[in-house]
C-alpha cells in the first residue's frame, strides 16, 4: 500500500512537473512553429519563415532553433540580425559544452567583415537625460551615441524627441562594409499655443470715470526698431552659416572623399555631417531674420503718433476707449 502511494504520488509529480514546463516554455507551440518554419524555407518562402523561427526560439529557446534563424536572417539579406543570432547560438553551446558551437562561431566570422556599421552621434551641448533615440523601433542608449554599432543592410530611420521640443527625424541607407554616420541636432522648442483670455464679469460693477492716461507711440517704434535690428543680425548669421555650408560641402568633394553617387570615406562623412547642420542653422537663420526684418518695419511704420486711452462705464458695461491719430 506504501509503495502504492509512493508510486502515485511520484506520478503525480511528474505530471505537475511537465504542465508546469510545457505552461512556461509553450514546447508544442515552439514545436508547430519550427516545423512550419522549416517547411516554408524549403519551399523557398524566407521572408514567412523567420518570423516563426523567432517566435519558437521564444517560446522554447535552443541552440538549433537559434541556427536556423540565422540562417533565414541571412537568405533575407538581414545580415546583422544574422550575425547576432549566430554569436547568441556559440554563446548558448558554449554553456552547454554543445558541438554546435564550432559552426555557429565561424558563420558569425565569416559574416562579420561584411556588416554595415552605424554610429548615432549627439551635438556637444545638447542635454542627454529627456533625449530618446530610436533607430526603426528600437531605442538607442545613451551608452551605444558615438559608438558604431551592425545593421542591417537598407534603410533606416532615426528619430530623436524630448520634452517639449519638436521630433527630429532622418533617413539613412546603410551598405554592406561601410560605416554610416548620423549627427543628432539640438531640437527646436514646441510653439506653445496661446491661452484662452479669461472671460469678463457678466455683470460689472460701475466705477468712475477717472483721468485720460496718454500712450503715444514712441514705445511701438522703439520695439519696431530692436526687432528689426534682430532681423538683420538673423540675416547676417544666415550669410555667415550659408557659406560656412557651401565650404564643408565643397571640401567633401574634394580630393575623393564623396563620389558623384554620395558613397564617402570616414572624412568625407564628417564634412558632410558638417555642411548639413550649417545649411540647417542658415536657413533657419534666414527664415527668422526675415520675419523680424518684416515684422520690425510694420510695426515702426504703424506706430500711432497720438493715443490716449481712457475708462468707458455704463450701467451695463465697463471698458477702455481709445482715440487717436495714426
Amino acid at each position: 500500500m506504501r509503495a502504492s502511494r509512493a508510486a502515485v504520488a511520484a506520478a503525480l509529480l511528474a505530471f505537475l512537473h511537465a504542465t508546469s514546463a510545457n505552461a512556461d516554455g509553450d514546447k508544442p507551440s515552439a514545436e508547430a512553429l519550427f516545423q512550419r518554419a522549416k517547411a516554408l524555407m524549403a519551399e523557398g518562402k524566407f521572408a514567412d519563415a523567420c518570423p516563426k523561427f523567432l517566435e519558437s526560439d521564444r517560446l522554447d529557446p535552443g541552440i538549433g532553433t537559434k541556427l536556423r534563424l540565422a540562417d533565414c536572417y541571412a537568405l533575407i539579406g538581414k545580415t546583422a540580425s544574422a550575425w547576432a543570432e549566430f554569436v547568441d547560438a556559440a554563446d548558448l553551446a558554449t554553456k552547454t559544452k554543445d558541438a554546435r558551437e564550432k559552426i555557429a562561431r565561424q558563420k558569425a566570422a565569416e559574416l562579420k567583415p561584411t556588416l554595415p556599421m552605424l554610429t548615432v552621434e549627439v551635438v556637444p551641448g545638447v542635454p542627454r537625460e529627456s533625449l530618446e533615440i530610436r533607430r526603426d523601433d528600437v531605442v538607442i542608449g545613451a551608452a551605444v551615441w558615438g559608438t558604431p554599432v551592425p545593421v542591417d543592410p537598407g534603410p533606416h530611420q532615426i528619430t530623436a524627441s524630448a520634452p517639449g521640443r519638436k521630433a527630429w527625424t532622418s533617413r539613412v541607407v546603410s551598405e554592406p562594409a561601410r560605416l554610416t554616420s548620423v549627427l543628432v541636432p539640438e531640437l527646436d522648442a514646441e510653439v506653445l499655443a496661446a491661452t484662452t483670455a479669461a472671460p469678463a464679469p457678466q455683470n460689472p460693477v460701475a466705477q468712475d470715470a477717472g483721468p485720460t492716461t496718454p500712450a503715444g507711440g514712441s514705445t511701438q517704434r522703439t520695439i519696431g526698431v530692436v526687432v528689426l535690428g534682430i532681423g538683420v543680425l538673423g540675416l547676417a548669421g544666415g550669410t555667415y552659416f550659408g557659406l560656412s555650408a557651401k565650404s564643408k560641402l565643397d571640401a567633401s568633394n574634394q580630393d575623393g572623399h564623396c563620389r558623384a553617387d554620395n558613397r564617402c570615406d570616414a572624412k568625407g562623412v564628417e564634412l558632410r555631417s558638417d555642411f548639413q547642420s550649417a545649411a540647417t542653422i542658415s536657413t533657419i537663420a534666414f527664415v527668422i531674420g526675415g520675419a523680424a526684418v518684416v515684422g520690425g518695419t510694420v510695426l515702426f511704420l504703424t506706430a500711432p503718433r497720438g493715443v490716449s486711452v481712457a475708462p468707458a462705464v455704463s450701467a451695463s458695461a465697463g471698458g477702455l476707449v481709445a482715440r487717436g491719430s495714426f
